[in-house]
């Protein structure tokens, strides 16, 4: 009987091991290319950091060995339909998140949102969008139901898109111009994804302490240029 046991469990964790590798993400930092930059405040733009945040998700989501593919890896032009058809070129079962921040006239918009097109996207929308909220602690816009055109027309099955803050939001673009904070954001993304597939919650990635989530909201006060302290939430387990 205990033999039984052991041997259903063993193969039970194959099964989600190989369920895991089979899956592909495919990442896609949007904007890029000379005309698109995206938003852009103050020398924070969008098309830069969405391709920073999208290689720290690349390298959280191999951790968990999770396969990946980047629809641009450079600052390169890339239409929304060329987008929405990269996941057709692959034969496994894909899931597409694509990244972006925001922006707004009103400056004093902020909050972290993700939207999905079809119902079968909205699990792993909710997924993400409570990871980030759990762990920057910043204002939650929701899970919501967009008509973009990159999840619209999209050929994988399940596709969302990650809007983590609003660059026109003074507080939200200093946070988001450090790259220990995208890092953060990248490693909640990983979860949220990691979390979807059924990745046990033990294989996590966890923060070195349960305070960094919550220091992690507060305005960034100018730093004395004598301070050489890293940022509260530099500090990820691996």
């Amino acid at each position: 009987m205990r033999r039984s046991v052991i041997l259903i469990t063993l193969l039970s964790c194959l099964s989600l091991i190989s369920s895991l590798h089979a899956q592909l993400v495919v990442i896609d930092p949007g904007h890029g290319g000379p005309r698109d930059p995206g938003a852009a405040q103050l020398g924070v733009v969008e098309k830069a950091v969405n391709l920073d945040l999208a290689f720290a998700l690349e390298k959280y989501l191999h951790g968990f060995g999770i396969n990946t593919a980047m629809t641009r890896t450079v600052d390169k032009p890339l239409s929304l339909s060329a987008r929405a058809r990269y996941a057709g070129h692959f034969r496994q079962p894909t899931l597409f998140v694509s990244l972006h921040y925001n922006g707004a006239p009103r400056k004093s918009a902020h909050g972290i949102e993700t939207f999905y097109h079809n119902a079968k996207s909205r699990k792993l929308a909710a997924a993400i969008q409570g990871e980030l909220i759990r762990v920057t602690q910043a204002e939650n816009r929701g899970v919501r139901r967009g008509n973009f055109a990159v999840i619209r027309k999209n050929q994988a099955p399940v596709s969302v898109l990650v809007e983590g803050g609003f660059l026109t939001n003074t507080l939200e673009r200093r946070k988001v111009a450090d790259p220990a904070y995208r890092k953060l954001q990248a490693a909640a993304i990983a979860n949220g994804i990691a979390r979807y597939l059924g990745k046990p919650e033990a294989a996590m990635i966890r923060f070195s302490t349960p305070r960094e989530a919550r220091i992690a909201a507060l305005p960034m006060a100018p730093r004395p240029r004598h301070a050489v302290r890293p940022a509260p939430w530099a500090m990820i387990q691996h």
